[in-house]
């Protein structure tokens, strides 16, 4: 059952219980005054008989003559005998049912007595009603029925035995008795109705007794608890904390607390005077106007808002003011809280909050990470820049040690108990030291913590900033590394340069002595002569193989050393390299043996220069290295990877294990003593690493000191493709060997202006050409070069880039400004890749490096000249294509007087269509890579075939793809789309060795 509802259920309960109770009570009260009613109407009906038995009892009997019967006195006798004891227990016991029985009983035995002593005269029956009627007054049906019994057993007894004294006569029916039974009983059923009515009543009266009661006493304490209320409001409202006032509809005061009286300075009377708007300090008036409009309006009942009043001294009161409507009454409810202390603190909270925020900010925006911790060292907050170095978000740290998150297995453990030992002792911290983030990464922090007290000096907090000095300690780390090698690379270069030295003064000291000797005369002999010439330029070229290693090094360092991927024979080159080193082998007594232990293609695609530079170099040094037993060559070819490698192994020195690395560093040997013993610069395996990375490959060793050494090597070597081995072999077949096809009539007439400062270089040279059939004019500056220039006079103009008053290049520059169309041959002891790049950017047409000798020039110059017997002005290509007719034919400058070379240049011609497409392709897919490819096969091809000017715009187009490649630009875009397009106008202009013009005739090739 719900706790409402049996809490309904024991209130009906009690309230029944109480009806009950006043029920009880009224019956009870009924029963006792009914009892002391018969105590007064016994007695005096029984003297009332008294009287009628004596004035009446003498004639009842025979007519006209009367006697005092005996039962005159048995009755007077009887009818006291029954007003005894009712009297006695009336008085003595009221209200009990045994009294009201008793006094039953005898009302109807003294009524049987009256009849009997009136001679049953009728009238006295109805006496019987009466009584009956009389004892209905106790409300009780209980009563009624011995009083029945008695007056229908009174009548049957006596109307069979006695019927005079019942029913007046002697002879009376012997069932009268029953008609008197019946009457008594029909007043019975009245007399019972009435009764249960009266009791209805009675309870009723008591259960709205009751209810009155209960409402009356309901009254009284609601009554007692408003008297109550009213005291303590008027105490609240009198002594409130805050202000409290009731104001009008009309905005007068209606009362007013002493709280707000004394804020405003006003006493109850003086404010019961004023309207609210005459204390209300003038700028806030119009927000009470806004309020009081939304009472008005029934937007709200009730609202809240800070303003100010204005006290009698005129001081500006700020106060919160809530007020509410009591619209019966017509009044407002106005609780006034003064907040002027509260103003200020919140002022000075929000200038403190304003203060924090820029703290924060600074703390949250700092590049350094920020950590605040308890006193315990529990992190409460971190910022940004923590979360971001560390990996943690603050919800993960917030609780937690730093020390617990941060610290890894590098972390010094003195710098954790230094931190630890400051930390305990409440004092500052500044170390650095490693911690690692939440994914693992290590990195190093520079870190401050300080402590933070409060006034009593107790300790609060702990503030760390971590800075990351990760990036210090690397450079630092790399200082240290790079000073250590810059200190091993000084010793490493005052030993090369000891070593160098050796290696240049060896051979010089070889040339200045024997040509010494020549000069004295000391090799009179013509044998004798001989050997030391031979002497002389073997020295010579030592000397130039020591600088050639230099110079390739710096090549291959800058990333200038170029390669040229054309079809080769591997077997040919290696059984070349070993043919040519066997002589220094046999010299030594040693074994020189080479063996192919796999299959291998006739021709593979590579750099066959640079393939026969790395075998020299690793074959030679391992005989150099090597006294006593052979060096022998393993070479094999891998179809799957497409690889070609050799295996040097030799019975030399052999090399330690931990200097395995270090022979591949430039400049570095085995050791000293090696240097001492073999010689060397050191240069040899450093460069051998590097063609063969620039091969697509590597160089590996494996060695044992004592018992020899063995050189892995690997590079890239795919087989060729039918077009490329096809040009390859028509190549080899047409050009020969190039030095037999010259002789001196190639080049009689040729006129050639020689610009070179110094004497020797221009003797050499004079000696050089002039037996070729050259007609030279010496000057010794740029400056007489160019006003010794004439078209119609020089064919051919070399030029050395270094010389005073003018140079080389600036001597071109001008030149090819004044419209000198002749080739330029650059003549310089710079031999490097970018020195090659600026001769021809100055205007040069080709380049030679010093020191020069004859076949490289004479090939040199004959690949520049158009005709060794007719030769003209090639010049640059931009001067000849303006100055060529738009349908000018483009024919091979080599032919006819190398007509050894027609099937190489049909081939290139055809061959060109599909090159330009293919470059055009790559460079719309922005390959700058396969274009730079592209364009220096091209220019190889021109020089090749004789076709200089598309030569020197495939050489401009090579150097625009090389930049274009290393720092795109939209500039260098089109430019090269603009070379194209130029290469693309000469392509219907160009001849095959018979004349045709196979692409204007067939633009489809």
């Amino acid at each position: 059952m719900p706790a409402s509802g049996l809490r309904n259920s024991v209130n009906a309960s009690v309230f029944a219980a109480s009806v009950e109770r006043r029920y009880q009570m009224q019956t009870e009260n009924i029963y006792r005054n009914t009892d002391r009613l018969f105590a007064v109407l016994m007695p005096f009906q029984w003297i009332c008989g008294i009287i009628a038995t004596a004035c009446a009892s003498p004639w009842a009997w025979s007519g006209q003559s009367s006697y005092t019967h005996p039962h005159v006195w048995l009755a007077m006798l009887g009818g006291g005998l029954c007003c005894l004891l009712p009297c006695y227990l009336a008085i003595f016991r009221p209200g009990r049912l045994s009294t009201r029985m008793v006094i039953g009983c005898s009302q109807m035995v003294f009524v049987s007595i009256l009849i009997h002593v009136t001679g049953g005269r009728i009238e006295t029956h109805f006496y019987v009603f009466g009584s009956l009627a009389f004892l209905a007054a106790y409300r009780d049906i209980r009563v009624l029925v011995p009083a029945t019994l008695i007056v229908a057993a009174d009548h049957f007894v006596r109307g069979i035995f006695w019927p005079e004294s019942i029913f007046g006569i002697a002879t009376a029916s012997p069932w009268r008795w029953v008609e008197h039974t019946g009457w008594v009983l029909f007043e019975d059923v009245f007399l019972i109705l009435s009764i249960r009515q009266s009791l209805a009543e009675v309870r009723e009266l008591a259960r709205q007794t009751t209810d009155t009661e209960i409402a009356m006493e309901r009254l009284a304490i609601a009554k007692r608890f408003a008297e109550h209320n009213e005291a303590r409001f008027r105490a609240t409202f009198d002594h409130a904390a805050v202000g409290v006032a009731h104001i009008g509809f009309d905005g007068y005061c209606l009362r007013a607390n002493k709280h707000i009286c004394e804020m405003l300075e006003y006493t109850e009377q003086e404010l019961q005077h004023l309207r609210f708007q005459d204390v209300t300090y003038p700028e806030d008036r119009q927000l009470d106007a806004t309020r009081l409009q939304g009472f008005l309006d029934g937007t709200f009942e009730e609202t809240a808002f800070e303003k100010r009043y204005v006290s009698r001294s005129g001081e500006a009161i700020w106060v919160r003011l809530t007020v509410s409507i009591v619209r019966d009454e017509e009044f407002f409810i106005c609780v006034v809280e003064d907040i002027r202390e509260e103003r200020r603190a919140r002022e000075a909270l929000e200038k403190s909050h304003l203060e924090n925020h820029k703290l924060s900010l600074v703390a949250a925006k700092a590049r350094q990470s920020v950590i605040i911790a308890d006193a315990f060292c529990r992190i409460e907050w971190v910022n940004s820049a923590f979360t971001q170095l560390t990996g943690f978000t603050q919800e993960e740290v917030e609780g937690r040690k730093p020390w617990d998150l941060l610290q890894g297995p590098e972390t010094d453990p003195q710098t954790i108990a230094l931190v630890g030992e400051k930390i305990r002792a409440k004092e500052s911290v500044s170390v650095e030291i490693v911690n690692y983030s939440k994914t693992g990464e290590k990195y190093w922090i520079a870190l401050e913590i300080e402590p933070v007290f409060d006034d009593q000096q107790r300790l609060t907090q702990f503030i760390a900033t971590q800075n990351n000095v990760t990036e210090r300690k690397r450079y630092e780390e790399d200082l240290r590394s790079a000073k250590d090698a810059a200190e091993a690379a000084s010793a490493a270069k005052s030993e090369f340069l000891a070593n160098m030295s050796h290696e240049i003064r060896t051979p010089l000291n070889g040339l200045l002595g024997f040509t010494d000797l020549l000069i004295r005369g000391a090799a009179n002999d013509p044998a004798k002569r001989d050997e030391y010439l031979q002497i002389i330029r073997t020295s010579g070229r030592s000397l130039l193989d020591v600088i050639n290693d230099l110079l390739d090094l710096s090549k291959i360092e800058a990333g200038k050393l170029e390669t040229e991927l054309l079809p080769c024979d591997p077997a040919a080159i290696l059984s070349e390299v070993a043919s040519i080193l066997k002589v220094k082998a046999d010299e030594k007594g040693l074994k020189l043996e080479h063996e192919w232990i796999s299959d291998t293609p006739n021709q593979i695609v590579t750099d066959a220069v640079r393939l026969r530079q790395l075998l020299t170099n690793l074959i030679g040094n391992a005989i150099k290295f090597t006294e006593f037993g052979g060096v022998s060559v393993s070479a094999s070819w891998s179809a799957k990877r497409q690889q070609l490698m050799f295996e040097v192994r030799d019975s030399g020195i052999g090399i330690p294990e931990d200097q395995l690395e270090a022979i591949f560093e430039p400049f570095s040997q085995a050791d000293t003593t090696t240097t001492r013993r073999f010689g060397g610069t050191g240069l040899g395996l450093a460069i051998c690493r590097r063609i063969a990375d620039l091969l697509g490959g590597d160089v590996t060793v494996q060695s044992q000191v004592g018992a020899g050494t063995t050189f892995l090597v690997n590079i890239a070597a795919p087989a060729p493709d039918e077009s490329s081995q096809a040009v390859a072999e028509k190549v080899t077949e047409a050009v020969g060997d190039p030095a037999s096809a010259r002789s001196g009539e190639q080049f009689q007439g040729v006129r050639a202006l020689v610009a070179e400062d110094g004497p020797v270089n221009r003797l050499l040279v004079e000696k050089m050409l002039t037996p070729c059939g050259f007609q030279l004019t010496f000057v010794e500056n740029g400056q007489l070069a160019l006003e010794a220039y004439n078209p119609e006079r020089f064919d051919l103009i070399l030029m050395d880039m270094q010389m005073p008053v003018l140079d080389g290049y600036a001597a071109t520059e001008r030149l090819r400004a004044t419209g000198c169309v002749a080739p330029i041959i650059a003549m310089t002891a710079h031999a490097m890749a970018s020195d090659r790049q600026d001769c021809l950017s100055a205007g040069c047409s080709d380049y030679v490096s010093k020191p020069v000798t004859l076949e490289q020039l004479l090939t040199t110059i004959e690949r520049n000249l158009p005709s060794s017997h007719a030769p003209t002005s090639t010049g640059d290509s931009s001067a000849e294509t303006a100055a060529a007719p738009q349908d000018a034919p483009l024919a091979s400058e080599i032919l006819p007087g190398m007509e050894m070379l027609a099937p190489a240049i049909d081939l290139f011609v055809n061959g060109l269509p599909e090159l330009l497409a293919d470059m055009l392709a790559a460079a719309e897919d922005a390959d700058w890579e396969k274009v730079e490819l592209l364009a220096h096969r091209l220019r190889g091809s021109c020089g090749g075939c004789g076709f200089p000017v598309m030569y020197d715009v495939a050489t401009a187009l090579e150097e625009s793809a090389r930049t274009q490649k290393d720092a795109p630009s939209e500039k260098t875009n089109n430019e090269i789309l603009a070379t194209h397009e130029q290469l693309m106008k000469m392509l219907p202009r160009i001849e095959d060795s018979t004349g045709r013009r196979p692409y204007a005739a067939n633009p489809g090739l």
